[in-house]
């Protein structure tokens, strides 16, 4: 987490990897430390689809209970703050 926050690097969370069909017994329990120590340490993160099919872009209804189980805040969701996004990426426009 601390590199991720050294190199400048998001870390994404992703919905698909909750998907009941994907059998990931694990994908909850890594999400919810990936949430935990982002937010700990301050680590801005982005929410990912992992799309598949046009309906599935942004969809992030899998990760909702995460973000807040975790109070998780909104102001480390790169997601959510596209001027932010690109700030943190560098780029101008």
């Amino acid at each position: 987490m601390l590199a991720a926050k050294e190199a400048h690097t998001l870390l994404e969370v992703n919905n698909h990897s909750l998907a009941p069909q994907r059998k990931k017994t694990v994908a909850r329990d890594n999400n919810l430390e990936i949430l935990r120590l982002c937010k700990k340490y301050e680590v801005p993160t982005i929410l990912g689809s992992d799309a598949h099919i046009s309906f599935q872009i942004a969809d992030y209804e899998r990760l909702y209970p995460l973000l807040k189980e975790t109070d998780f805040p909104d102001e480390l969701v790169m997601n959510y703050w596209p001027d932010k996004f690109f700030d943190y990426l560098g780029i101008q426009r």
